[in-house]
């Protein structure tokens, strides 16, 4: 019993490598020995037979090599293309023993010279023989009905070959060089029609012939069988890839098919055949190509012509602030002076309306020529260290005359510490000037008061806040008016509000400068009870010895002795200057040029 059990174990032991052996591999062991003296699957193609097999840029496409590589996938090996210029050339490589396999033979194709040296693997693609004609031409379903005519066949190729070795009673043969070409010589007429595979035809009617060519018939008795051409002394080649060929699944077979359509060129699209498939979308595309390129160059004429029109613009600004600012600030200095001098009530009335009505027409020009100049982005911001409630009662000095004159307290509510801050002492001065002037303007009684307050910020301790608020107890306005007031050459109120010399432009103005300096601006105002505006800025403390001397005040300057150069071209400007600097008390010297100027202070 024991001896029994010692033998059956023997029997088992021997049994299992052989059965991990026979499932390991599915082929047969003549099968498996010419594997491993193997490795390598030498083939050679047809380089012009588009899109079944062809040679492009030194490699092998088509649904054939598509084939050939899955195979050598099941077997094991790599697949090497031996480069040929022909199909005869690809034979006789195969009869010589230069190549292993043909992967793309017909059934009628096999070249009679092979007799019995080649083998043949099961089929692996079955398409139909086309005959193309044009469209006047009848149809053709068999070989008889072709009658005395002459047929374009691909010069070499299956179709070729056959038709050599199975002529017809008077059916003339004529090769052309490829596929394409036998199609060409049908619609040249030096063919009545064209033979070859549906898989090639087809495609190259669509693409290079539509409407020129037609499918004229298929050839019942000659269909497109394709096969695997083998060496008959590689029988256990032909075993393994029928085997193969056979194990490929539904699903495997099909994406195969599927890459080869995908992954099919069929040669260059003639431009007849892209006008047809895409001739609405190319119109469109060359529509909008043009519309787009007459857009930008209408945007860049456009564009030229406001450069052109800003520079004239500023040119003619620069002229009007020379000319118009030079008779005004005349005018505004005579009735000044008359103004000091005559006493009388009723003229000194008319003298102050004037004097009003020309400082309000130059501070239009000036905020006109202002906001040109803001508009066009021209904002210089130059930083400085000043003292903040110096350079605040400055700007109120040049305002107490118009206050007292209209009856207005004038009042200052500083806050600041008196420290020395990093901001642009001019671009301040004409802020706080265009919102003081506005209060006065608009305000018949009561008081324009501006608070000046000074605090840490609150994103960073390094920096401060500078806010500055001026409140009046003028008309105020109205909640529907007041979304407008930061709009250029806005004015709101009734018409004997708006009849103050206002361009609209003050606050526009502010607004501006005030956010290029980084700050905001904002604005509370109640209808018949007053208006307030508040600007605030972040800033830091400078250095006091870093402190911008601010210009004197009249006071001050009223306090220098001695002679004046007054250097002044316009005669109306002469006497105007000379005369204000003599009521200041002062002695002026008049200079009509400039090198008279300097000939008088060098000496």
């Amino acid at each position: 019993m024991k001896r029994a059990l010692l033998l059956i174990l023997a029997v088992l032991a021997g049994f299992v490598p052989y059965a991990r052996a026979m499932a390991q591999s599915p082929w047969g062991a003549a099968e498996e020995a010419w594997l491993k003296e193997h490795h390598v699957l030498r083939i050679a193609v047809d380089p012009y037979w588009q899109p079944l097999e062809y040679v492009e840029k030194g490699t092998a496409h088509g649904l054939s090599i598509a084939y050939i590589h899955a195979i050598a996938d099941r077997l094991g090996m790599t697949v090497q293309l031996v480069p040929t210029k022909s199909w005869s050339e690809s034979v006789r490589k195969l009869l010589d023993g230069e190549v292993d396999v043909l992967p793309a033979v017909p059934d009628f194709q096999l070249p009679k010279s092979a007799g019995t040296r080649i083998a043949l693997t099961r089929p692996y693609y079955v398409g139909t023989t086309l005959v193309v004609a044009k469209a006047r031409d009848k149809n053709y379903f068999d070989l008889s009905s072709l009658g005395c005519i002459t047929v374009a066949v691909k010069e070499g190729g299956a179709y070729h070959q056959w038709f050599e070795g199975h002529p017809l009673s008077c059916t003339r043969i004529l090769p052309e060089p490829s596929d394409s070409m036998a199609l060409a010589a049908v619609r040249d007429g030096k063919a009545a029609a064209a033979v070859g595979p549906s898989a090639v035809l087809h495609p190259l009617i669509r693409l290079q012939y539509d409407k020129t060519l037609h499918i004229a018939g298929t050839i019942a008795e000659l269909p497109l069988v394709l096969r695997m051409a083998v060496r008959q002394d590689f029988a256990p080649l032909l075993s393994l890839m029928n085997q193969a060929l056979a194990s490929f699944s539904a699903g495997e077979t099909d994406q195969l098919y599927q890459n080869w359509l995908e992954g099919a060129d069929y040669l260059q699209p003639s431009l007849k055949a892209l006008w047809h498939y895409y001739g609405t979308t190319i119109v469109l595309f060359l529509i909008v190509l043009i519309s787009l390129g007459v857009s930008v160059y209408q945007a860049m004429r456009a564009r030229a012509n406001a450069l052109k029109s800003e520079k004239v613009k500023s040119e003619f600004l620069a002229i009007m602030s020379h000319e118009i600012r030079t008779p005004i600030s005349a005018v505004v200095g005579a009735l000044e002076l008359l103004d000091r001098e005559d006493n009388s009530t009723p003229r000194r009335e008319l003298l102050h309306r004037a004097r009003e009505s020309a400082d309000s027409l130059l501070a239009v020009l000036n905020n006109v020529l202002d906001y040109s100049s803001i508009s066009t982005g021209k904002i210089l911001v130059k930083p400085s260290a000043l003292r903040v409630n110096d350079l605040v009662r400055s700007v109120l000095n040049g305002f107490e005359a118009i206050a007292d004159r209209k009856g207005i307290a004038l009042q200052l509510n500083d806050q600041s510490g008196g420290h020395i801050i990093n901001l642009d002492g001019n671009r301040i001065r004409q802020v706080l000037g265009n919102l003081v002037a506005n209060a006065i303007k608009f305000t018949e009684q009561g008081a324009v008061t501006v608070d000046v307050r000074l605090s840490r910020s609150e994103r960073s301790s390094e920096r401060v806040t500078l806010a500055i608020r001026v409140s009046d107890t003028g008309i105020g306005i109205a909640p529907e008016d007041q979304p407008r007031l930061f709009q250029p050459f806005s004015q709101v109120g009734n018409a004997r509000q708006r009849q103050t010399g206002s361009s609209g432009l003050g606050l526009s103005i502010c607004k501006k400068l005030v956010e290029a300096m980084g700050g905001s601006i904002s604005i509370w105002s109640t209808l018949g009870q007053g208006t307030t505006v508040e600007f605030s800025l972040e800033t830091t403390i400078a250095d006091t010895h870093d402190e911008t001397a601010l210009p004197p005040s009249p006071q001050v300057a009223a306090s220098v002795s001695g002679a004046i150069l007054v250097v002044e071209d316009t005669p109306a400007n002469q006497l105007v200057l000379m005369e204000q600097l003599r009521a200041l008390g002062y002695g002026p010297v008049l200079a009509e040029s400039g090198a008279r100027a300097i000939d008088l202070f060098s000496t």
